[in-house]
């Protein structure tokens, strides 16, 4: 009898237990949503003040006439200021660079690189952060690309690009302040990676795990299980 009467104690504990787990495994869960979207945050406004750099340089004066030999050197002073910039770029409509600042001003320099951003720049009129592109025939890298149309007299006269090294892309991911011990990963809209915290060298511009994959498609935010490389 004593034993029987204890019976509903004890369940009542353990029901306690778990609810106590459950809400300490959900303040777990959206501690770790509020850090990742504080991180995501500064990452997306670092890549926006990068923008605003450009959309004020495609405004230079230099573009108007044009004057390239001034604009080359307005871009280099830029660049010097940005260290985490492979690469100015500046094309024609048609995708043919007419400045590379890899290159001196009066060389050949051939289509540019990753035209599916190009293309997007071309298409809306707006600016377009590219995924990972492919080997640029000049920088001999696959760069992550800004761009930004250039309007002139209602149309748009170039596009204007920066080359962001992939290891760029890790480092503005690293600075984003991600609480110690994690693995930040961002992948492009191809799914394939563009900058990690760590094991950088052996994933950056492979696909990520199909599970991560799956995991953005299904929704903007959240949680999912999958193998990790660690």
């Amino acid at each position: 009898l004593a034993f029987a009467a204890a019976i509903p104690l004890l369940l009542l504990s353990g029901w306690v237990a778990t609810l106590m787990a459950q809400q300490q495994r959900d303040l777990v869960r959206k501690a770790a949503v509020a850090s990742a979207t504080r991180v995501a945050e500064r990452v997306a406004s670092d890549i926006a003040a990068q923008l605003s750099v450009l959309n004020a340089q495609a405004a230079s004066a230099s573009l108007d006439r044009p004057d390239l030999a001034e604009f080359y050197a307005e871009a280099e002073r830029l660049k010097r200021a940005h260290p985490l910039w492979e690469t100015v770029e500046l094309s024609n409509p048609a995708g043919v660079q007419v400045v590379n600042l890899l290159r001196s001003l009066d060389a050949e320099l051939g289509p540019t690189a990753d035209r599916k951003s190009f293309d997007a720049v071309v298409r809306t009129g707006r600016p377009v952060v590219g995924g990972i592109g492919p080997v640029g025939r000049i920088s001999g890298k696959r760069l992550v690309a800004l761009r930004v149309p250039v309007h002139r007299d209602g149309a748009i006269r170039y596009v204007l690009s920066v080359g962001l090294a992939t290891n760029a892309v890790s480092s503005i991911l690293r600075d984003a302040g991600a609480p110690e011990g994690w693995v930040g990963t961002i992948v492009d809209d191809e799914g394939n990676t563009i900058a990690r915290t760590r094991a950088e060298a052996e994933e950056l511009g492979h696909p990520a795990n199909p599970a991560l994959r799956a995991a953005i498609k299904h929704a903007p935010q959240g949680f999912y299980t999958g193998p990790a490389l660690e």
